[in-house]
């Protein structure tokens, strides 16, 4: 009995962690992401008629799309078809609640919070930079990277 636990246990481990060491997706690759909740505890998902995802993998990556975004309505960013998403799985949940939600919830537009890193493994990503993708049909059509203001802005077809 305690072997057949054991080796539950085990493929309910490795299975779990399977999707983390899944390569990341390229572009031709079909976008599929699990449904997250928003700052506010909504339903946020992909919609079809999303042409891009921002992805930030890390806080200094989050700063950057906030420091973007705050000098552009969410009309605007509604307008380009335009979805979020923020790995904060990493953030001691103390943090999140006490600072990290209130902060977002002032936000005028929604943040997709994937709060297991097994959510968002297969997005690409680097350091410190913000991952840009095109999506049409939910197909990857382009990928970027943006680890400044001005490159993020280039990225979005924004003025700088």
């Amino acid at each position: 009995m305690r072997r057949v636990l054991r080796r539950a246990l085990f493929l309910a481990l490795l299975t779990h962690a399977m999707p983390a060491g899944a390569a990341p997706l390229a572009v031709g690759d079909t976008l599929r992401l699990p449904r997250l909740e928003d700052q506010h505890g909504r339903a946020f998902d992909v919609a079809p008629a999303t042409r891009t995802l921002l992805f930030a993998a890390d806080k200094a990556a989050s700063d950057l799309v906030m420091q973007v975004f705050d000098g552009i309505g969410a009309e605007r960013l509604d307008a380009m078809q335009l979805r979020y998403v923020a790995d904060i799985s990493a953030m001691p949940a103390l943090v999140t609640s006490m600072f990290a939600l209130p902060a977002l919830r002032k936000r005028a537009y929604p943040v997709g919070l994937a709060r297991d890193a097994t959510l968002t493994a297969e997005l690409p990503r680097e350091g410190g930079s913000v991952t840009v993708l095109r999506i049409e049909a939910g197909r990857i059509t382009a990928l970027a990277y943006a680890a400044t203001p001005g490159a993020l802005k280039r990225a979005l077809g924004l003025p700088e």
